[in-house]
């Protein structure tokens, strides 16, 4: 499962120049980053009924301007638990695996207004075992959708202002492919595809408050919305619509030190609710559905611009509509890397 995990994120981290500056890391360190199983402190997505994480992974709040930030992430999600509205099933002849690789760059065009960009390559696989214990056995992979946000800072985070607030707007990009055949020559269906085939529109805001309650301890709560587009061309002639997603993330991030090394710890509840798709303007079956996740994140900061994380994400509650597969766990592994504009201060 491990190499399974990380092997599209090393291949597209060979993508990126770092900093001739070595890094060494502690084997302990990583250890406990592994063994906690923690997440970004701002990403959250989740892909329940099918489709691609793409809407609800906005890692990185606002850049300086000039200033640049850069976020590659690992989402490793495991769905294998079936689902009857909030009742399991027993049935554990189903299994699914959605392994993605996520790129999010920031670029500060003034001090107040951010672009960010994020792209997505998609690896899918769908197992189904049969009563004589026969697999069936489908995988795609491929350039998923992309997302372009314009960020606005209202208000930020100093040391006389105690709160922050972020808002952004923009469309998801059809760049993944959403007609992909299998070895039959027949069109899969709209969840196993890498990209939606339609243009979707996102809006996103975050707030926080430092010196929660204590020093060093910032509350957080970000929400975004999908408004979703059609595709058209779904089956060659029919028309496919993804459920509106809402997603809701609360959230704890504290700062402590370690031994001279800073580490950063986040507890979150993540909430995410998809209304259910549509074919041909009708409801379509086994589709949408409201879910809550546990999310316990720790951070290690390699250097104070290089930032190390990987996460976990606990079911609480999932409820879908109809019956589906839900996710059994979730696993997430990011980079982050600040370039700052020392002109700026």
């Amino acid at each position: 499962m491990l190499s399974a995990f990380f092997y599209p994120f090393i291949r597209a981290v060979r993508c990126f120049k770092y900093s001739r500056q070595s890094i060494v890391v502690n084997r302990k360190h990583l250890f406990l980053l592994l063994l906690l199983g923690v997440t970004h402190s701002q990403l959250f997505s989740q892909c329940c009924s099918g489709g691609v994480p793409i809407s609800g992974t906005i890692g990185l709040g606002t850049n300086d301007k000039h200033s640049w930030n850069f976020l590659i992430t690992q989402d490793y999600n495991v769905l294998q638990q079936l689902f009857e509205g909030a009742s399991k099933l027993n049935d554990n002849k189903r299994k699914r695996v959605t392994n993605s690789t996520l790129i999010e760059t920031n670029y500060g065009l003034t001090n107040k207004i951010t672009l960010s960009s994020i792209f997505s390559f998609i690896n899918q696989k769908r197992e189904i075992n049969t009563i004589s214990n026969l697999s069936n056995t489908t995988s795609t992979s491929g350039i998923g959708d992309a997302v372009l946000l314009l960020k606005y800072r209202i208000k930020q985070i100093t040391l006389n202002q105690s709160h922050g607030l972020i808002v952004g707007i923009g469309p998801k990009l059809p760049l993944g492919k959403s007609n992909i055949h299998n070895d039959s020559g027949i069109i899969l269906p709209a969840d196993l595809q890498p990209g939606t085939g339609a243009w979707d529109f996102l809006i996103w805001g975050l707030y926080q408050k430092a010196n929660l309650f204590t020093k060093n301890l910032t509350g957080t709560l970000a929400i975004s919305f999908r408004k979703t587009g059609i595709n058209r061309e779904y089956f060659g002639s029919q028309q496919y619509q993804f459920g509106n997603e809402l997603m809701v993330n609360l959230q704890s991030n504290y700062r402590f030190i370690i031994k001279s090394h800073m580490y950063s710890g986040t507890l979150a509840l993540r909430y995410r609710n998809q209304h259910e798709d549509y074919i041909n303007g009708e409801n379509f079956p086994n589709s949408g559905g409201n879910f809550v996740f546990l999310n316990p994140s720790l951070s290690l900061y390699l250097t104070p611009k290089f930032l190390l994380t990987t996460g976990a994400y606990i079911p609480v509650y999932q409820n879908v509509g109809g019956t589906q597969l839900a996710t059994s766990y979730k696993l997430l592994f990011s980079l982050s890397y600040t370039l700052t504009n020392n002109k700026n201060n």
